[in-house]
């Protein structure tokens, strides 16, 4: 099999790569952010950022769950 152009593709990913300023910083392809931060935080504070966001998340999940036993209670009495 020959794939046309799939090294085109990610040459040019690559020279996008080196085309930014942070080059000297983030040498690696994946980037996560455009500018990445520049403040530094204790091992304490992520963990409880952590921990704050994974209760956020299960909020959310539970919330959703909720809402689709009120949608299934609802449907089966309009039945």
């Amino acid at each position: 099999m020959i794939f046309s152009g799939s090294g085109n593709r990610r040459k040019s990913k690559i020279a996008k790569i080196e085309d930014t300023e942070n080059l000297g910083k983030y040498v690696h392809g994946l980037q996560m952010y455009k500018v990445p931060p520049t403040d530094n935080i204790t091992l304490e504070e992520f963990e409880e950022f952590a921990i704050d966001r994974l209760k956020g998340t299960r909020a959310y999940k539970q919330e959703i769950i909720l809402s689709f036993k009120v949608l299934e209670v609802f449907s089966r009495s309009v039945e």
